[in-house]
């Protein structure tokens, strides 16, 4: 109706609305994804700077209906613009790129990714939250393929993607799951509730070794 009264919508509105289509509690049938990029591009084209908001709301729209391969581009797109993505919305399309169901893993984003990572200078460690990211990483690639990138980048904790890959070819569940291959590190870890951006819901609480005063579990 805007247009139609020939009122140019400005960036706020533009902003607004790739807000509300982009907006669902995760599930995939409520996004309305093509439509929001259709307005995007639009905002592009009037000559308008996205702000990094609607950059994230796409990135996360596509993450959440297992369109990993958008995702990556809509990440690069908002890095080009200036506006570097966080720890978070990585470790969100690690996630997404192990697949569900339906939705194949996709081991090229998940190197993808990380290559991007290590370019960026990210510095894993054997804690959370950096050990599930990296087990997210060994879950989606081959054992060839972690044993490169280990060898690769002397960062990455020693044996951190190798094990990982070495037990998914034990215990790869028959289908994709949100949370294939975390179920055994769930049951045995104190987990704290992981933030929003992680695509995840709040990890289970096991803690009997915690509890009696010993130290948690170390992840492999």
């Amino acid at each position: 109706r805007m247009k139609e009264a020939e009122v140019q919508p400005c960036e706020n509105t533009y902003s607004r609305a790739i807000l509300a289509l982009t907006e669902a509690e995760k599930s995939s049938e409520l996004h309305r994804v093509d439509e929001a990029i259709a307005l995007m591009s639009e905002m592009i084209v009037s000559g308008l700077d996205p702000p990094p908001r609607s950059y994230v709301c796409i990135f996360k729209a596509c993450c959440y209906t297992f369109r990993v391969q958008e995702a990556f581009a809509w990440l690069e797109r908002m890095e080009e613009a200036g506006h570097p993505m966080n720890f978070h919305h990585y470790v969100l399309l690690l996630n997404k790129s192990r697949g569900h169901r339906k939705n194949p893993p996709s081991p090229e984003i998940t190197e993808k990714t990380l290559r991007k990572m290590m370019a960026k200078d990210f510095r894993f460690r054997l804690e959370r939250p950096d050990e599930i990211c990296l087990r997210f990483i060994g879950e989606t690639l081959s054992l060839e393929k972690c044993q490169q990138l280990e060898a690769e980048f002397p960062r990455l904790p020693r044996g951190s993607l190798t094990s990982v890959a070495i037990a998914e070819r034990f215990q790869r569940p028959s289908e994709h799951s949100d949370r294939a291959g975390l179920d055994f590190f769930f049951e045995e870890q104190d987990v704290p509730d992981l933030p929003e951006e992680f695509g995840l819901p709040a990890a289970k609480r096991h803690g009997s070794a915690r509890e009696e005063g010993q130290p948690a579990v170390a992840v492999a």
